[in-house]
């Protein structure tokens, strides 16, 4: 059963007890007056995680998509939050509020509660492609990827746990984008996550990835020769739909042109999919995110845009040049006419 609660609980693992202002909780049995819920004595109420995570390449749209849904008054964007807490990114790059990440309220109160000394063993033994099948597949796993996936997976849900707890009673809209890092999600307890897949035109991926774009603090987006750009793009595509069979009803693959199209359509059925997926409802939609909630790091510049619009930039059709394009187009064919067929993608 899962239901919300407002009282103190027993954080799984930890053996305390909190006071929280709105969580959502799983347990086999009782109600309540509110929630058609009641612990019995002894019983432990375990954190329900609400996630809604967007997969992806970088620069392929996907800061598009987290602002359009951030703008859902029931949920609180958090960008690249894997990047944050696992030092991958300098922390002092400007969250969407406006501060420093290692300034931001929001990411202090996060960042407080993070183990970091056992970082490394989810940075060097688990969070990378290669071991998709391991996580999935115990007979696959390594003594010392066995040794490192229990510690690594309490880590990142106690990340997410902590995340919730800044942002009490909201979806958490997570675009680390990458394909490996999903896969670790969903089969990370306690965490009730489903999946967007956004994919645009390699080609498009590819005029974007060779642009420079930088931030207000001037930090720079990383930048990628086209052909680098196409294999990156197979693999993150690859990877992706390679969750399905593991996450099952729980994910949905839409094209950015579509998305870019009719915005709104794209909106109904991703709430539809969090619906489904046993999440909380993310709420009515406003003209743009809430800059209280709005906490996204390491994402796009168009994070700090004022007049944000969703629009599908079809510039690198005529500035891509030629030998561009036909390479990676090359590199993607298979994929790409997967893609321009709509196969196995959301049609609205």
């Amino acid at each position: 059963m899962i239901g919300r609660h407002d009282g103190q609980i027993d954080v799984r693992g930890e053996g305390r007890s909190e006071r929280v202002h709105i969580v959502r909780h799983r347990s086999a049995s009782g109600e309540c007056e509110e929630c058609d819920f009641h612990a019995e004595p002894g019983d432990t109420l375990s954190l329900v995680i609400d996630i809604l995570y967007i997969l992806g390449m970088q620069r392929s749209g996907t800061t598009a998509l987290e602002r359009y849904l951030a703008a859902h008054n029931n949920t609180v964007a958090v960008g690249e939050a894997r990047s944050v807490w696992t030092h991958r990114l300098d922390r002092s790059q400007l969250c969407s509020c406006g501060k420093p990440v290692d300034g931001c309220p929001f990411w202090t109160e996060v960042m407080d509660g993070v183990d970091e000394p056992r970082l490394h063993e989810l940075v060097d033994y688990v969070d990378r492609p290669r071991y998709i099948p391991a996580m999935h597949h115990a007979a696959l796993r390594s003594r010392r990827f066995r040794g490192a996936l229990g510690p690594s997976q309490d880590i990142v849900r106690r990340f997410y746990e902590r995340v919730v707890k800044a942002a009490p009673g909201r979806v958490v809209i997570e675009s680390t984008k990458v394909a490996w890092y999903a896969h670790l999600l969903s089969t990370t307890e306690g965490l009730n996550v489903a999946y967007v897949h956004l994919v645009r035109d390699s080609r498009a991926v590819a005029y974007s990835q060779q642009r420079s774009a930088r931030n207000p603090d001037g930090s720079a987006l990383p930048t990628h020769p086209p052909s680098a750009t196409a294999l990156m793009w197979d693999a993150s595509f690859i990877l992706s739909f390679a969750l399905d069979p593991y996450v099952r009803e729980r994910i949905v693959h839409i094209r950015y042109e579509d998305f870019a199209r009719d915005p709104a359509a794209a909106s109904i059925r991703i709430e539809s999919l969090a619906r489904n997926s046993g999440l909380q409802a993310l709420g009515p939609r406003g003209a743009d995110a809430d800059p209280n909630w709005y906490h996204s790091a390491f994402s796009n510049p168009m994070r700090f845009e004022g007049a944000f619009e969703v629009r599908n930039d079809e510039r690198w059709r005529s500035d891509l040049p030629g030998a561009s394009k036909a390479a990676v187009g090359a590199l993607s064919a298979p994929l790409l006419a997967v893609h321009k067929a709509k196969i196995g993608f959301e049609k609205f």
